[in-house]
């Protein structure tokens, strides 16, 4: 009785924006911005599944706006706060709650200003100025009303109409499928639709662009030689790795568009059907000379993710470790089995030279190693690019690589991939359905943090 009365206080002392909301339906958007004053002027009607309980619903926005009104036919009643949320580039948001018998459908007007922020991390770029505008979505940048206290599962939904409306020289891109593009005067303005899309993949973005259609890819791109010169070879090495792709990890992977953007520093993202890579990349592109990592790794994921829930303990090698590694084994499909052999040989140097010294490259203190098992979503940021996520989780991909076999590995990848909201659990008995006797050494892979002789690579 005692633990039931426990149990009844703290659900009762948890905050309302910790509690499950429903899931948005749908969203409309229509969206005016101004890179140089660094401002967005937006509406966005949201549709809940009238069947659904809305109570006293909350959403937030980023930090720097303001919900001007909430109608629904008539003004509804709203409060907004400012509060703390990690999962916005500028470490602060706009909490936005509605009151009592929220209807089914209602349009939220708003308005403010993104400015460039460094408070989580150097490496964020999300911001609107003279340049353009980089905007991410749940996790990052909340430029659109976003019903998910941070830290929850995100989920998929249909943006039926997203317009978008930049001066006239700049190009923007969204997710899904561009509808139409009109330009009016001095104001460009795109249509486009993303149905089934996850709230993490709604970037925006809009730069001065040049666009390179070579269907199915659009590729937007910076108007000099050198960025010009790499867009056809970008078209076409990303047909090649899209295909192999479809046929060795998910094949329910579908999209009547790819958008390919060439991105400032640190503009290497992945969102849905849009891929960035960032300039350096963009321009020193020649698959003959130097492999496209930063393509393929951002085309790859999409393809090896699959709803895996965040409290799962296999979340963060699913999330980062997976689209780290199976390029690699695509890229060596390109280049050849001892281009990917000494590839892998180079991370392992990189990853022990790590785990002796603490050190990155720059000298810089590494986080200590923690099991991959044991991280949680905060821990992406962490390690990602950095340790673990970057080096140890792609070993123990390529251990199973290595055992199996190229050809035995991609059928083993085919059964990976087919399983909805893959658990750790899951990836224990797939992998030893396919490799036997498996699961002991990958327990050490996932769970702890040593580096046996077994788990080296050996020529």
């Amino acid at each position: 009785m005692k633990d039931v009365l426990l149990a009844a206080i703290m659900a009762f002392m948890i905050p309302v924006s910790l509690l499950a909301q429903p899931h948005v339906k749908s969203y409309v958007i229509e969206a005016q911005f101004d890179p140089d004053q660094s401002h967005i002027a937006a509406a966005a009607t949201v549709s809940f599944d009238p069947t659904t309980t809305r109570d006293s619903l909350r959403f937030w926005l980023h930090g720097e706006l303001r919900v001007d009104s909430i109608t629904a036919g008539n003004k509804l009643e709203f409060s907004q706060q400012p509060v703390f949320c990690a999962y916005s580039y500028s470490l602060t948001a706009l909490e936005v709650t509605l009151g009592t018998a929220v209807p089914a459908e209602f349009t939220v007007y708003y308005s403010g200003y993104f400015h460039g922020s460094r408070s989580r991390s150097p490496s964020d770029y999300m911001r609107i100025d003279s340049d353009g505008f980089f905007l991410r979505a749940y996790g990052y940048s909340l430029w659109f009303p976003v019903f998910i206290p941070e830290g929850s599962d995100s989920y998929r939904c249909d943006f039926e109409n997203v317009t978008l409306r930049t001066p006239a020289d700049f190009v923007s891109v969204f997710a899904g499928e561009r509808m139409d593009e009109q330009v009016l005067s001095d104001q460009r303005v795109t249509v486009w639709r993303a149905t089934d899309l996850d709230l993490f993949d709604a970037q925006c973005t809009a730069q001065r662009f040049e666009v390179f259609n070579a269907d199915p890819f659009f590729i937007y791109y910076y108007n000099d030689s050198l960025s010009t010169t790499a867009a056809a070879t970008i078209a076409k090495t990303a047909r090649w790795l899209t295909e192999k792709y479809h046929e060795y990890y998910r094949s329910d992977v579908t999209s009547p568009q790819y958008h390919i953007m060439e991105m400032p520093e640190y503009g290497d993202i992945s969102s849905g059907n849009v891929t960035g890579i960032s300039l350096a990349s963009w321009q020193g592109f020649d698959p003959k000379q130097w492999p496209p990592y930063a393509l393929a790794h951002e085309l790859v994921h999409p393809y090896v993710f699959n709803g895996t829930p965040q409290n799962d303990p296999i979340y963060a090698f699913v999330r980062e470790g997976f689209p780290s590694f199976f390029h690699y084994p695509v890229l060596g499909e390109m280049l050849g089995a001892e281009w990917l052999a000494e590839r892998m040989r180079a991370i392992e140097r990189g990853y022990l030279d790590r785990r002796a010294s603490g050190l990155d490259r720059r000298g810089r203190t590494l986080p200590i190693e923690k099991p991959i098992a044991e991280m949680t979503p905060d821990d992406i940021g962490v390690y990602k690019d950095r340790f673990v996520l970057a080096d140890r989780a792609l070993l123990c991909l390529y251990w199973i690589y290595r055992r199996l076999g190229r050809d035995k590995f991609f059928d083993y990848c085919r059964d990976l991939f087919a399983i909805k909201g893959l658990t750790l659990t899951q990836f224990y008995d797939v992998t030893a359905a396919h490799l036997p006797n498996s699961r002991p050494i990958l327990k050490q892979w996932l769970e702890t943090a040593d580096f046996t002789p077994e788990m080296r690579i050996r020529d």
